[in-house]
């Protein structure tokens, strides 16, 4: 009874969506495609738009943070078609601003690479600076913190020591990575290459990463995948995300055995989240079918759902009422969450918040 309510409500919500559809979020997919695959606006139908939707346009490509995609889906729409003056100089701020910062960040990321040699560690770059080259344009990706990869043989637990020697401030978050600020830019250290918290899984990951190298086309696609996986199971995720994988896919296609890619998504128990991952880039962000590892599983009205919630989470859900008034508001999203993760992930989902019950343990232990 209660599961046919819920049902209900969700339909509902979906349909309150659609019929809310407008043609500025319309013309705003399609100037996402456009900026995303480097191509004709697909539907010129839309435009042209009036000036209030050109700012509702802009509005959102900042919430979803692909200001740098929609700067370049407008290169592709006919001049008669271009927006106000007002918002073309925004977005050339905008793509200025993001080329500046990838510029900075690339040489941070050295200056942080040979700190961490110091230490006798070769990192890995991965998530964030190491996705944009997937990209066409890849100093227009939205950039945050620098992210680093070191597995646990590589004195991952004696760096914590060596940072404070440097004059850093060391945390270790709930997930056991290695948190500090260095020159105004947010680093995180992990010695888990892909999200995932199952014993079995992880070592079916760490035989896969002796077998492949940790830089293989496999292991990233894999690492994408459960990234996004963890932040809809927890505070959310935006457009963003959904791009890189999608760009890694098109970018990575022909260069992975992608049978072995579908076993291990099996393995792993992730094979629904991969077919509904897949439903989401092909439906929203037109990613060509070709570019996928396997066909297209069975579809539902589940990526719309999904699709519908990254429209309102915004950036890593940072534009929800939730963000902004719950200090705890990791742990209420997961539990809020929890039928959605134990439909498409039900044993990562038990281990990740085992996992998430002992990272608050350590966290209380270091503020001691």
């Amino acid at each position: 009874m209660a599961h046919n309510l819920v049902y209900f409500i969700r339909e509902k919500v979906l349909r309150m969506v659609e019929r809310g559809s407008c043609r500025w979020k319309k013309a705003f997919y399609q100037l996402l495609q456009a900026g995303l695959w480097e191509r004709e606006v697909a539907e010129n139908s839309i435009f042209p738009l009036q000036d209030e939707e050109w700012v509702s346009v802009c509005k959102e490509s900042e919430r979803q943070t692909v200001q740098g995609l929609l700067y370049r889906g407008i290169q592709h729409l006919p001049v008669s078609l271009a927006p106000p003056r007002e918002c073309i100089l925004r977005l050339m701020a905008q793509a200025a601003a993001l080329e500046a910062t990838y510029q900075r960040l690339t040489e941070v990321t050295e200056q942080i690479r040979s700190l961490l040699r110091e230490a006798n560690v070769e990192p890995m770059l991965i998530k964030g600076q190491s996705v944009a080259k997937y990209y066409a344009y890849p100093a227009l990706r939205v950039n945050g913190d620098i992210d680093w990869y070191m597995p646990e043989e590589m004195h991952f637990g004696e760096l914590p020591a060596f940072l404070r020697e440097k004059g850093f401030t060391p945390l270790i978050v709930a997930d056991g990575s290695i948190c500090f600020n260095y020159e105004d830019v947010d680093v995180e250290l992990h010695s888990q290459l892909v999200d995932i918290f199952r014993p079995k899984s992880q070592r079916l990951l760490h035989n896969l990463i002796a077998e492949e190298s940790a830089e293989s086309p496999l292991l990233t696609l894999l690492l994408i995948a459960t990234h996004i996986l963890k932040h809809v199971c927890s505070v959310g995720l935006g457009w963003r995300q959904c791009c890189d994988m999608a760009r890694a896919y098109h970018t990575l296609r022909d260069t992975y055995d992608t049978d072995k890619l579908r076993i291990f998504y099996k393995a792993l128990g992730l094979s629904r989240w991969a077919d509904l991952l897949h439903d989401l880039l092909v439906n929203y962000l037109d990613m060509p079918t070709e570019d996928l590892p396997f066909p297209l599983g069975k579809q539902d009205k589940e990526a719309h759902r999904l699709a519908a919630n990254i429209e309102r989470w915004g950036n890593f859900g940072q534009h929800t009422a939730e963000w902004e008034k719950s200090k705890l508001h990791t742990v209420k999203q997961i539990m809020a969450r929890l039928s959605f993760s134990m439909r498409y992930a039900p044993v990562e989902t038990t281990y990740r918040i085992r996992q998430l019950i002992c990272g608050q343990k350590i966290n209380e232990k270091q503020y001691e």
